[in-house]
């Protein structure tokens, strides 16, 4: 079978990786094209710049996954392709003709190649797009840039811009923007790590490789690729096992010690070549001291802070481990005289004594005529090495602050903007000593120094505050001394006062933390019942473990919740672009239920019974003796409202409103209900059509939402209904007395109306008085006194 056909039919059991991002781009985002990016090769680059064409390789897979609906194949079956051709099973010149058409053999409809030059200090990157069948060109990029746009992605990221463009993928403005800028520094630590680990891999190092991913998957969490190669290599490693080809023990023995033969080199190799990852961070804040007045000059200094890697020591010691685990699980390590490994080594390379650092670091204060007007040398260092008791444990000096200062600088050269330069790291260009690893150096503010020193950080967790008070406002940020924060510990924040509403807290994506990290409200319940989690972690962990600030805001019932800030301010906004739409409305339409008691005339009575057939004799004997005792009547009224606004604080209001007024009784008689004698009850019940128009004045703040109102006009009455029943339970003197008045007709009628009370939103509630509309007119005239009652409404539009 020809080469071609097998690497096609293998390349075909694979998945491509694809993206679902499409607010990065309009239209069809290149779908149906699909490509394969091979690393670049190259030309004049370092040792220790090695990693540099993975770093490329690694960013355009990424940004043609995230930004296009291109395919683009996926690490994994990229890498069993590598692996199939690197193998030599196909023979030399088919194996280099194979890598010369990967693309054909991935089966992608594109192919990405390209190249890095190093020229002086300059990188030169050519990226070609080739169709995999008639290969010709369709897109192309070339630029030229220093070794931090390469380190920090921004040149990478320009390329992937451009090469996308000539995909024909219309990006969006977020997009373009996203990729016109820099990676943050974890991202692109991250990928810097992968990529060594990627280089280390192929090489056959896998405790450097294991290292390498570790770093990255710390760096960058969301690097699935990365997690998933170390979970693999560690596992495989941690077993003990060296594969189904190991026939007898003394060969098993042999391969482990060629393993613990590449971890020791490795471990020497990282020194000699990169140095302990320390970094120099330097306030860019200038204080001032003592000034001479003679001399006329003045004492300037900086704070400076010397800070090793906590994800560096955490990832050596990982890929440490696992070969020390593995060479455990062999259960053979005591026959094979391998006891005391990492202690005592297999090699003579002492690649796990105590290593120590020290940076001579020349500083310069430069001032806006680019003359020097300072010069000091800082001495700094620091030094690590393994804890033997139990598993191996790489332990690293703690962080070295110290002031840094400039005597007797001229007054006289002082000017507005002075700059801090550093000169050079152990007499090497300090650019070049970073780009060789021997030492990081950044500037920062004072602020950013205060924030990192205010907190209790290892190994990339946050273990609390320096001092014991939790500020309302938290802002942990996504990285301390270039670490990146990975967890937070075992009670960092935890106090015994609740956090109160209005607290934040600001944190990056997919921090790890302990159920007790933080306070947390728990709410009162009753009968025992389990009250929910309002921790933030179950929170945070419940939405994903995004970045971003939160806040505790109070929720109905006075309970505490968690939210996102943007999130929560985003729905604030709208809420209040919808009330203030809804406020400012013209006409609002609504629902109105209105409700009182009020008491009856006495007369009221002897008026109605008076008319009546029964005895009226004997009643008005009965009610010279005993006036009437008076019970309530009640009404409720619900109608619909119209408001029609005619200036900013004046409306015209309209109701249309059913008034249903029941049980308006009183009781006749000289006993009493209470001695069932001589006693008599009249319950009346009448229902009317009432119109109230009324002008209403308001007392409101600006955007409209509370507001006083008092309102007056006139109120119109149709009737619909009215019934009177006459009851008794016993009978009056000289005869019985029983009757019932159901035609007694409720007369049109209108009288004036005023009130006042308060709006909040589309709620208003409020007092009102009116004199009643209802006359009782067979029987005389009930003339009830004003009628106080409330009003509930809601404008439902």
């Amino acid at each position: 079978m020809k080469v071609h056909s097998i690497l096609h039919a293998f390349a075909l059991t694979g998945v491509l990786a694809i993206s679902h991002a499409s607010e990065n781009w309009t239209g069809d985002g290149g779908k149906g094209a699909s490509i394969t990016i091979d690393a670049p090769k190259s030309t004049g680059l370092a040792e220790s710049q090695s990693h540099l064409p993975t770093v490329v390789q690694a960013e355009l897979i990424s940004n043609f996954t995230n930004y296009s609906d291109i395919e683009v194949l996926d690490w994994e079956n990229l890498g069993e392709i590598y692996s199939k051709l690197g193998s030599g099973v196909f023979g030399g010149e088919s194996t280099e003709a194979a890598m010369q058409d990967l693309g054909q053999l991935a089966s992608t409809t594109h192919f990405m190649t390209g190249r890095i030059t190093k020229s002086g200090t300059s990188y030169h990157l050519q990226m070609t797009i080739t169709k995999t069948s008639n290969k010709m060109t369709i897109a192309s990029y070339s630029g030229t840039f220093s070794y931090w746009d390469l380190d920090n992605l921004t040149g990478i990221r320009k390329a992937s811009l451009e090469l996308l463009k000539k995909m024909g993928v219309s990006l969006t403005a977020k997009a373009q923007e996203e990729l016109a800028g820099a990676a943050t520094a974890s991202y692109a630590s991250g990928q810097a790590a992968f990529a060594k680990g990627m280089a280390a891999q192929r090489q056959g190092n896998e405790v450097a490789a294991l290292s390498y991913y570790f770093q990255a998957a710390a760096f960058d969490p969301s690097m699935r690729e990365a997690a998933s190669r170390s979970s693999t290599l560690n596992a495989s490693i941690a077993s003990g096992s060296m594969g189904d080809n190991v026939r007898n023990d003394i060969q098993w023995r042999k391969q482990w010690v060629d393993r613990l033969t590449e971890t020791e080199q490795f471990f020497d190799n990282f020194n000699k070549m990169e140095s302990m990852p320390y970094t120099l961070f330097y306030s860019k804040d200038i204080n001032q001291g003592k000034i001479n007045y003679q001399n006329e000059t003045v004492a300037l200094s900086i704070e400076t802070y010397l800070y090793g890697s906590g994800i560096w020591t955490v990832s050596i010691e990982r890929a440490l481990q696992a070969v020390y685990d593995g060479l455990n699980a062999t259960k053979r390590k005591d026959d094979w005289e391998l006891g005391r490994w990492p202690q005592r080594g297999v090699t003579d390379l002492n690649a796990f004594e105590k290593r120590s650092n020290n940076f001579s670091v020349v500083f310069e204060l430069v001032n806006n005529q680019n003359k020097v007007i300072g010069r000091q040398t800082l001495q700094s260092g620091g030094s690590w090495g393994l804890n033997w008791s139990g598993r191996p444990r790489v332990e690293m000096s703690n962080a070295s602050r110290k002031t840094l200062n400039f005597q007797n600088v001229n007054a006289n050269d002082i000017t507005d903007n002075l700059t801090i330069r550093v000169a050079d790291v152990n007499g090497t260009d300090a650019e070049t000593a970073a780009i060789d690893g021997i030492l990081q150096i950044k500037a920062i503010t004072k602020s950013e120094a205060d924030l990192y020193d205010s907190f209790r950080f290892s190994r990339g967790e946050v273990q609390g505050y320096r001092h014991t008070n939790i500020p309302k406002t938290l802002v942990i940020p996504d990285a301390i001394w270039g670490d990146p924060v990975l967890s937070i510990g075992e009670k960092a924040f935890y106090d015994k006062r609740d956090i109160t509403i209005g607290a934040s807290i600001t944190i990056g994506a997919n921090v790890d933390m302990a159920k007790n990290s933080f306070p947390y409200y728990r709410p009162f319940y009753l009968f025992g019942q389990q009250p929910p989690d309002s921790s933030f972690q179950h929170f945070y962990n419940g939405t994903g473990k995004k970045a971003g600030t939160y806040v505790l805001v109070s929720t109905i019932g006075n309970f505490q919740e968690w939210r996102n800030e943007s999130e929560f301010k985003q729905e604030k906004e709208q809420e209040e672009e919808r009330r203030l739409k809804l406020n400012k409305r013209l006409i609002r339409l609504g629902v109105r239920l209105r409700g009182g008691l009020f008491d009856q005339d006495p007369n009221a009575g002897s008026e109605l019974f008076g008319k009546s057939y029964a005895n009226y004799e004997e009643m008005g004997k009965a009610k010279g003796r005993r006036k009437n005792n008076i019970a309530n009547a009640a009404y409720f009224t619900p109608g619909l409202t119209l408001g029609l606004r005619i200036t900013h604080n004046i409306a015209l209001a309209t109701e249309l409103n059913y008034n249903l007024v029941f049980n308006y009784n009183f009781w006749y008689g000289d006993g009493g209900e209470e001695e069932k004698e001589d006693f008599a009850k009249v319950l009346i019940s009448y229902q009317t059509i009432e119109v109230p128009v009324l002008l209403r004045w308001f007392f409101q703040d600006e955007d409209e939402s509370v507001g006083f109102y008092i309102e007056a006009g006139f109120q119109f009455g149709f009737p619909v209904n009215s019934k009177a029943t006459v009851s008794s339970g016993s009978e009056f003197p000289g005869s019985p007395f029983k009757d019932e008045f159901s035609d007694f007709r409720v007369e049109r009628d209108q009288e004036i109306v005023f009130g006042f009370g308060l709006r909040f939103l589309d709620f208003s509630l409020g007092g009102r008085f009116t004199v009643p509309l209802t006359k009782l007119d067979r029987y005389g005239t009930v003339e009830a006194p004003l009628i106080g009652s409330f009003t509930l409404a809601y404008d439902i539009f």
